[in-house]
């Protein structure tokens, strides 16, 4: 007579059907398993304390029915089991089981709500927020939790702003991997409804990135805006010791840029001190490192011929005034040129220098025809194009370059932030680029054109203050 199993015979199992060897064989209980089931005991987590809280109870993960099974393409359906070699498979409530080669862990988060039920925030921008939040490992042994970053996009924001913060999920997604570079650990859009706290939901939309957590800003960490009593005080240090300060902070995010550039394809195209985050050794330890690592790829871009992820898409690429570079700074110019049909030449008629470079972008006034610009001939005044001009001769009328924004400018950002921090976070960046600036003026040869008759006007000019 065989044994007649109720439903609650199952209980102390598994309803995973991945694995076959944790559910019993109605046919054979004689029949040892392969492995013997251990029943899971899912211990609630401890009361978090009284100051902090989370603004939602964790979703209750226990013991459901299972699923019936979906087939992709080139699977074997059930019918088909049975004619396979090897021992039978186990069929409960119709239902096939079988080995998968993958496993499954979840993770929850949450925000950190204090007693009044007041998410922690962390810090703002344009147009998103930062709050203090919580990740918990589901199938944890010891309900593992560690705090991290909620950034939210903010209300009322712009379509352009709202595209950014998309565009920062993808960049920031394709750049993973390397150690100096915030780490993504999700992000979504609209999840859950009670996810977002109701004490903000009139600031911030359920639109979200979860990021590891860090001390503070480089900005910050220079400034005291957190915390004084970190304040770095660059000007305090002597110049030799201010170096090698600089360097430290420098250096990581220069290896980062790299990365992005030569692996990713990828560029940054806004580094400046508050993109730059920091996670301060603990005094504690001996071994402990300061860390640096370089965030928000919201106007990034990348080199991919079949996905146009860039902000190159409005008029102008975005940018920090004092670190953004001279493209940003002038992204287009006029120019007056005279275009012939079928030839790839273009003549420009300017005196002052032009910084014409390869990838930049001509195009006349009021037309939707694009070039791509292979090369410049400033001593023959001529722009060389990668197609010949297609469109009617015309002679003396207005062209544009628009500047490409890529890898050159976050060289360029890199020693601008250079600059300001041996200069003790002080000196302005943008004043050393106008200075030099005035060398390059004219393409003509000048003897007031020179480093020496520049320092020498710099002296007279000292002298006529003092007098």
């Amino acid at each position: 007579m065989q044994p007649v199993f109720e439903p609650d015979d199952y209980g102390d199992y598994e309803s995973d059907s991945t694995n076959v060897n944790q559910i019993p064989t109605p046919g054979g209980m004689q029949q040892q398993p392969q492995s013997t089931p251990r029943p899971q005991h899912h211990s609630q987590p401890p009361p978090p304390p009284q100051q902090q809280g989370f603004a939602s109870a964790p979703p209750d993960f226990g013991h459901q029915q299972p699923q019936q099974p979906m087939y992709a393409s080139g699977m074997m359906q059930p019918s088909q089991m049975g004619q396979m070699p090897g021992p039978p498979m186990t069929q409960v409530s119709g239902m096939i089981s079988q080995p998968t080669p993958y496993v499954s862990r979840s993770r929850i988060y949450a925000f950190v709500v204090d007693e009044t039920g007041m998410p922690i925030e962390l810090g703002s921008g344009r147009f998103a927020k930062a709050y203090l939040g919580e990740e918990r490992w589901v199938e944890s042994k010891t309900t593992l939790r560690r705090p991290v970053a909620l950034k939210c996009l903010q209300r009322g924001v712009t379509g352009e702003d709202q595209m950014r913060f998309q565009m920062e999920k993808e960049i920031l997604e394709r750049v993973q991997g390397h150690p100096n570079i915030v780490e993504l650990l999700g992000s979504g859009e609209g999840d859950s409804a009670g996810f977002i706290p109701p004490m903000i939901r009139e600031r911030v939309e359920n639109d979200f990135m979860i990021l590891e957590l860090l001390d503070m800003s480089l900005e910050e960490r220079l400034k005291g805006a957190r915390q004084k009593r970190r304040r770095d005080d660059l000007l305090a240090v002597p110049l030799r010791e201010r170096i090698f300060r600089a360097l430290e902070y420098i250096i990581p995010v220069a290896t980062a840029v790299e990365f992005a550039h030569l692996v990713r394809d990828t560029c940054h195209r806004d580094i400046k001190p508050a993109n730059i985050l920091v996670k301060l050794a603990d005094p504690n330890l001996r071994g402990s490192q300061m860390k640096i690592k370089l965030a928000d790829f919201n106007v990034g871009k990348v080199a991919d011929a079949d996905l146009d992820v860039s902000m190159t898409r409005f008029q102008a690429v975005p940018g920090t005034l004092y670190f953004q570079s001279p493209e940003q700074e002038t992204n287009t110019f006029e120019l007056l040129v005279n275009c012939t049909q079928g030839s790839p030449e273009i003549e420009f008629f300017e005196d002052f220098y032009i910084d014409i470079y390869e990838n930049d972008t001509f195009s006349l006034f009021n037309r939707n025809e694009l070039y791509s610009i292979a090369a410049a001939d400033r001593t023959r005044k001529k722009i060389l194009l990668n197609r010949p001009f297609a469109e009617p001769s015309e002679i003396n009328v207005r062209g544009r370059v628009q500047k490409s924004v890529g890898r050159p400018a976050d060289i360029y950002s890199l020693g601008a932030v250079f600059y300001y921090l041996n200069s003790g976070a002080y000196a302005n960046p943008k004043n050393l680029f106008d200075a030099f600036r005035k060398f390059v003026e004219y393409e003509k040869r000048d003897e007031n054109n020179s480093i020496a008759a520049y320092v020498e006007h710099e002296y007279r000019t000292i002298q006529n203050m003092r007098a």
